[in-house]
């Protein structure tokens, strides 16, 4: 597609549709597209502020905005209802007033498209800074635009295609609804760039495992696709399009079939038998999980075979999904013979998770027992850290090796933090901006904004910790410039942190598309 021109086709806005559904009003709201982006280009000050591909964005994303608006599809109001969920507010960063309606267009709504969209450019291009929201420049480009929808709204013609397919239509079959969940992820005007970036980074690892094999580059780039629709997170506020889609629908019979929804990731299972309904799955886990797996799932994979097992056999290496009460397969399906090798690296698998489980735990216990029963610890600088280590550790035989190989040990301003299911992170050079009773390395003024990195991903933090310091109000000081005052920039900060965070934390894909991809 030729984003050199300035001309948006039918074609290109149908881009933000779900794959195959055409509607009537499509060169209606292409049209519009190209009517933003005309009028934005034409302004002098905001071209020279905006490259052309921002604008082009933006353009596509403020009309889609108005179609799901009038159209009552509810992709707005869905990010609206879980961001009062999460966040305790219907929108980050704009004051709602009374004249704010939701089921209406309005100003604060495009302020926040126009953030967004611009915020993750620069996240694109390397950078983790926060956008000013209140940014003159955000408000008068946002302002051209709502106008500009605002003169349209009366007269817009609705989609109906798409909002029967949110709201009305029953859909039985997982996979379609899958496609549905596809586009909520990776296409709809408030998708986000997380999961596709993920999805596409995972294609270039398979490429490089199997260079010489392209049916294996094929069948796993179609699991990553398939799955990923999953495990990874959209819209600005970080949820899974499965969220975001039972936040959105008001069908009732969907809410049913999505309630339990369960997602297990690419793994084998031993086959215990079959019958004409099932085919009786148990995994290779520590709790040895049954699973009754629909037959016809696999069978529908080829309807001219119908596979019989051999009892104890026989395995089957696959990822599942617990939609509408049943277990059903979820993209590739790899069968096989039970061998005592595949036995002994299973065996050795939930040897290896169950022993990490029991040393984290053992860790975190050891560690709150020198540390007066908190999880979080402050070092002025690595020689500190190390004789705690040796106090904590001191009957670790490989001690001395483990603080000479450590990552951080020339660092200051260390801090520590310990997980009951996870390894301890120890985080260089943050200690000075966290306001935690008892941490005497705290400075009242956080000159350094470190506490604003901490929250953008400067420093890599685990999302726990985040929750720890965000839900404590322990980093007081992180703030923005704001031309306004510089308590308008740490109140635009404090307000927003939560949101920040999801906004910016890779660590929210929290889920493997493939355990085992062997």
């Amino acid at each position: 597609m030729n984003f050199k021109s300035h001309f948006i086709t039918t074609s290109e806005y149908q881009t933000l549709h779900p794959k195959g559904v055409v509607a009537a009003s499509d060169p209606y709201f292409a049209t519009l597209a190209n009517k933003i982006f005309r009028a934005l280009l034409a302004e002098k000050l905001i071209k020279n502020d905006f490259d052309e591909l921002f604008l082009r964005k933006i353009a596509l994303k403020s009309a889609s905005y108005l179609e799901d608006t009038v159209s009552k599809w509810g992709l707005f109001d869905g990010f609206r209802k879980l961001n009062t969920e999460i966040c305790g507010k219907q929108l980050p960063f704009y004051t709602i007033t009374e004249d704010y309606y939701t089921d209406e267009i309005n100003l604060e709504d495009v302020q926040f498209l126009v953030w967004s969209t611009l915020q993750e450019n620069v996240i694109i291009n390397g950078e983790n800074f926060v956008v000013n929201p209140e940014n003159p420049m955000i408000m008068f480009l946002a302002s051209l635009i709502y106008e500009m929808l605002d003169k349209e709204y009366e007269t817009a013609p609705e989609n109906d295609n798409i909002r029967l397919l949110l709201h009305e239509i029953d859909i039985e079959d997982f996979i379609a609804f899958r496609r549905l969940l596809e586009w909520l992820c990776y296409n709809s005007y408030l998708s986000t760039f997380r999961a596709i970036e993920t999805i596409e980074s995972l294609k270039v690892t398979i490429r490089k495992k199997f260079i010489r094999n392209i049916n294996y580059v094929k069948h796993f780039n179609y699991l990553v696709e398939s799955n990923g629709v999953l495990c990874y997170a959209c819209t600005p506020l970080s949820v899974k399009a499965l969220d975001w889609f039972r936040s959105i629908t008001t069908n009732a019979r969907m809410l049913e079939r999505t309630k339990d929804l369960t997602f297990r990731a690419f793994q084998r299972y031993k086959i215990k038998g079959s019958d004409d309904s099932f085919i009786y799955l148990e995994s290779f886990s520590e709790d040895k999980k049954e699973i009754s797996l629909a037959r016809k799932s696999i069978d529908k994979l080829n309807i001219n075979h119908t596979r019989e097992f051999s009892k104890g056999n026989d395995i089957v290496q696959t990822s599942l999904v617990f939609y509408d009460n049943i277990w059903q397969i979820n993209g590739i399906s790899v069968f096989g013979k039970m061998t005592e090798k595949i036995q002994a690296e299973e065996d050795q698998k939930v040897e290896e998770k169950k022993f990490y489980k029991e040393t984290s735990f053992k860790n975190y216990q050891d560690i709150l027992k020198h540390n007066r029963n908190k999880e979080i610890a402050f070092f002025k600088n690595s020689a500190d850290l190390e004789k705690f280590w040796k106090k904590v550790f001191s009957d670790a035989s490989n001690i001395d090796d483990f603080i000479k190989n450590h990552p951080y040990k020339n660092e200051n301003n260390l801090v520590l933090f310990c997980d009951p299911k996870k390894d301890p992170v120890i985080m260089p050079d943050i200690a000075k901006c966290i306001n935690y009773p008892g941490n005497e390395l705290y400075q009242s003024h956080d000159s350094e904004n470190e506490g604003l990195s901490l929250l953008t991903g400067g420093f890599s933090a685990p999302l726990e910790f985040l929750e720890f310091i965000i839900h404590n109000n322990y980093i007081p000081d992180a703030h923005i410039n704001s031309l306004k005052s510089p308590e308008r920039g740490k109140m635009i900060i404090q307000e927003n942190k939560w949101f920040i965070v999801r906004f910016f934390q890779n660590e929210l894909f929290d889920e493997s598309i493939m355990e085992d991809n062997k």
